[in-house]
């Protein structure tokens, strides 16, 4: 069985208990770079009908890059998204996009 950081396991993304735990992972991944951000997380979760749209927009912009690094950590692939962040980024600067 494929093996996945976070002590997870592939199989584990097919089942209710394995997303929660997936879930749950991601919560501590989140608190450990950005503690903050975790607990609008927690908080926008307890009581979503207490966020309006533009703060909701801005939790879901905020979350994003670390959703990100969580999920090319969890795929082991964070080198190759980096990588690829990289040069993209490099593109955008010199206004080209062949490469």
């Amino acid at each position: 069985m494929i093996e996945l950081a976070f002590g997870l396991t592939f199989a584990e993304l097919y089942s209710r208990e394995g997303l929660r735990r997936v879930d749950a992972a991601f919560l501590d991944f989140l608190s450990g770079v950005d503690a903050d951000l975790c607990a609008r997380v927690t908080s926008g979760r307890a009581r979503p009908e207490a966020l309006d749209a533009k703060a909701e927009l801005a939790l879901i912009l905020d979350v994003a890059p670390h959703l990100d690094r969580f999920i090319s950590q969890l795929f082991g692939i964070a080198d190759e998204v980096q990588a690829l962040s990289r040069r993209c980024r490099c593109r955008r600067h010199r206004g080209g996009n062949n490469g």
